[in-house]
């Protein structure tokens, strides 16, 4: 995320200007949230030179103008911001406790904590929303690889024709009668964060058909 708006960025200004924001610089990993800067830590175990990182400025900045040989008009870059966090922004998560959830190939949990960085053992890590002035929203993230990729892999299978189907197969029965999925064809993220794990049905019987697998 971060490279692809600070190469957006760089080039659409035509190489006058090289920045990010905090919640694309936040997203890489090699962003510090609570000191609020580059981490050298960090670079220094991957061998990243703090000077090649860009300026991190708010989300909410004139960043320059599109040169004007690009569109025949200087466009005024206002702000830059994440995925996720341009996601949360747009369905108005402002509050504390506000959850996004965006579905794709995988899946992104987003939790709105405030003012501040949420510390977790359990998986969620922390990421910066977004800073508009003094105003500064912390996110903590967890994610699913396996979203989109388990439907294409059930299609691929014979399990249904057109993905429009599951939702009445699924309602022809109350429960899945005890059969369980877990779709972690990428690994498991978290809270177990085990790349290694692999999916599988869980509670197949003898009268389990293929409803229950589609409602599972």
């Amino acid at each position: 995320t971060l490279l692809r708006s600070t190469w957006l960025l760089y080039k659409l200004t035509k190489g006058s200007v090289y920045a990010t924001d905090y919640s694309n610089a936040s997203a890489t990993g090699i962003f510090d949230p609570y000191q609020m800067c580059w981490s050298s830590f960090i670079g220094s175990v991957l061998s990243i030179p703090m000077s090649i990182l860009p300026p991190v400025k708010d989300t909410s900045y004139n960043f320059g103008s599109v040169d004007e040989s690009i569109f025949g008009v200087p466009i005024p870059i206002m702000a830059l911001v994440a995925d996720q966090q341009s996601a949360m922004f747009g369905e108005c998560c402002f509050h504390v406790g506000d959850v996004k959830l965006t579905m794709g190939t995988g899946t992104f949990m987003d939790i709105n904590t405030g003012n501040t960085p949420h510390t977790s053992i359990a998986g969620l890590y922390p990421i910066i929303g977004w800073k508009i002035g003094p105003e500064l929203v912390f996110l903590a993230e967890g994610n699913s690889s396996d979203t989109g990729t388990a439907i294409t892999w059930a299609q691929k299978l014979g399990l249904f024709t057109d993905v429009d189907e599951t939702a009445k197969m699924a309602k022809e029965l109350p429960d899945s009668d005890g059969v369980y999925f877990v779709p972690s064809f990428s690994g498991l993220q978290a809270p177990l964060n085990d790349p290694h794990a692999c999916s599988s049905f869980m509670g197949l019987k003898s009268s389990t058909t293929k409803l229950h697998i589609v409602r599972a």
